[in-house]
C-alpha cells in the first residue's frame, strides 16, 4: 500500500505540472487523497521493515513524497482526518514505536505539506486559495462558498427530514430522490447521515453496534499484544472520519477493508493468548510435579528400602 501511495503521489504531482489548458478544472481527488493518508499512518506507525535504521531511512525518503502526493489531490476529509488519527496512533496506539523521533517525524511531516502546498499552489492557485479561504471561513464561523458549505446544506436538509420516516428510513438509494428529485448515485456525503436517513434509527443503531463491538475487540487486541498493532486503530479512527466528509456506505468499503483485517488479527491474537496460556499452565503443572517425582525416587534408591 505504501509503495501504491508513493507512485500515485508521483503521479498526481507529474499531472499537476503538466496539465494542459483544456485539461479538467477540478484537480480534487479524495480516493487518491484517502489512500495516501492510510499510507503516511502506516508508515509511521509501524515499522515497515525490521532494522530500526532502515525504516528511519525509508521514512525520510518516503514521507515528504507522500506529503506532496497528499497536497495535490487537494482533499481536505483526508487531510483533516490524518491531523486526528495521527497524533492518536503515535502518542497512544502505538507509543512503544517512534518514542525518541516524534518531534523530527512531525516536523518533516508539516514541514513536507506546507513546502508541498506553496511549490503546488503556481499549478492551480484559484483552486487552492478557494479550498485555503473556504478553510479558515469556517473554521472562523465567517460565511463561505465552495464545496464545504454546499455538505453543510446537505447536512441540515437531512438532519431535517429524517423524522419524518425515523425508525426505518426512506430506504435504500433514496436521498438523491429526496435532495435532487432524481434517481441518481448522490449521498449527502456522511456516512451517519446517510444511514440514518435511509434506514432509520434500526439500521444507524446496527451500524453503531457493529463499530462499538468492533472498537472493544480492537481494544482488547491491543492489550493482548502490547500495542503491536496499535496502527489499526489509527486506521479505523481515519476511515471513519473520512466518512464524514465523502463517500456513501459503499464507498467506505476501504472501512469494511480495515474492519476485516482488524477482526481477523483480533481473532489470531486470542488464540495466540490461549495457547501461551495453556503452555504456562501446563508448565506450571509439570514444575510443580517435578519435587514429588524426585521424592519418590530418592525414597526407592534408598538403601534400606531397595534392601526390603
Amino acid at each position: 500500500m505504501v509503495i501504491s501511495a508513493c507512485v500515485t503521489a508521483v503521479q498526481m504531482v507529474f499531472h499537476l505540472e503538466h496539465r494542459g489548458a483544456g485539461a479538467e478544472t477540478d484537480i480534487t481527488r479524495i480516493g487518491a487523497g484517502w489512500l495516501i493518508g492510510m499510507s503516511i499512518l502506516l508508515l509511521l506507525g509501524y515499522p515497515i521493515v525490521r532494522d530500526a535504521r532502515r525504516n528511519l531511512y525509508l521514512i525520510v525518503v518516503a514521507l515528504p513524497l507522500l506529503s506532496a502526493g497528499l497536497i495535490a489531490s487537494a482533499a481536505r476529509g483526508p487531510m483533516v482526518s490524518l491531523a486526528i488519527a495521527l497524533p492518536l496512533t503515535l502518542l497512544w496506539f502505538s507509543k512503544q514505536r517512534l518514542a525518541g523521533v516524534r518531534i523530527w517525524v512531525a516536523a518533516l511531516l508539516i514541514g513536507s505539506c506546507v513546502a508541498s502546498y506553496f511549490y503546488l499552489r503556481h499549478t492551480d492557485p484559484d483552486k487552492y486559495n478557494a479550498k485555503l479561504s473556504e478553510m479558515i471561513q469556517l473554521s472562523t464561523g465567517r460565511s463561505a462558498s465552495g464545496s464545504g458549505v454546499k455538505r453543510f446544506s446537505f447536512y441540515t436538509r437531512t438532519l431535517a427530514a429524517i423524522p419524518d420516516n425515523l425508525w426505518l428510513g426512506q430506504g435504500v438509494g433514496s436521498w438523491s430522490i429526496f435532495y435532487y428529485g432524481k434517481d441518481t448515485r448522490d449521498y449527502p456525503h456522511n456516512l451517519f447521515l446517510e444511514t440514518t436517513f435511509e434506514e432509520g434509527l434500526v439500521g444507524q443503531l446496527l451500524l453503531l453496534l457493529f463499530l462499538g463491538f468492533l472498537a472493544m475487540a480492537t481494544r482488547r487486541m491491543l492489550k493482548t499484544t502490547k500495542l503491536q498493532y496499535g496502527v489499526l486503530a489509527g486506521l479505523l479512527i481515519y476511515c471513519v472520519s473520512v466518512s464524514m466528509f465523502s463517500g456513501d456506505l459503499d464507498d467506505n468499503r476501504i472501512l469494511w477493508l480495515w474492519a476485516g483485517i482488524t477482526m481477523a488479527i483480533c481473532r489470531n491474537a486470542y488464540l495466540e493468548s490461549r495457547r501461551r496460556s495453556l503452555l504456562d499452565r501446563y508448565n506450571r503443572n509439570v514444575e510443580s510435579a517435578v519435587p514429588a517425582i524426585r521424592s519418590r525416587q530418592s525414597i526407592f534408591a534408598h538403601p534400606q528400602v531397595l534392601k526390603g
